[in-house]
């Protein structure tokens, strides 16, 4: 059987803590999820999550490491592979502001409430390796 190659984008999202939650956004379709967006042609990595970050929340971040990836098919068919960083925020929350044109809604989570939000259950995924690590 031959195999065919993956051809997606990649959104990049972060896990930011505060207080032991985890930051949530709402985007414009009304969907919660990680903070993030799509790395562009000729970016670096890290380059990119931290110019997503900037855009939708006016924070600049320190990417520490790469929790887990997953491939991701919405419904329009478009497979996207995304890569879910830890990262500590360099601005301070209380700075931050949302970008409307990405952004609707932002909400903080802990380990004993994110499973009730509805979200991809890929970032559930996510959240329960992150949360069972034991230092966050």
């Amino acid at each position: 059987m031959q195999s065919k190659h993956l051809l997606a984008d990649i959104p990049q999202k972060a896990i930011l803590t505060q207080d032991g939650k985890v930051l949530l956004v709402m985007d414009l379709k009304g969907r919660w999820e990680l903070p993030g967006g799509r790395l562009h042609i000729g970016e670096k990595p890290v380059e990119g999550l931290q110019r997503e970050l900037y855009e939708e929340l006016g924070l600049e971040v320190h990417p520490k490491y790469i929790l887990d990836t997953f491939v991701h098919v919405s419904s329009s068919g478009m497979p996207h592979y995304r890569v879910v960083f830890v990262c500590d925020s360099v601005t301070p929350f209380a700075d931050m502001k949302l970008d409307p044109v990405e952004v609707s809604d932002s909400r903080w989570v802990g380990a004993d409430e994110f499973e009730d939000v509805v979200m991809d259950e890929g970032y559930k995924v996510a959240l329960r390796k992150f949360f069972t690590q034991k230092e966050y």
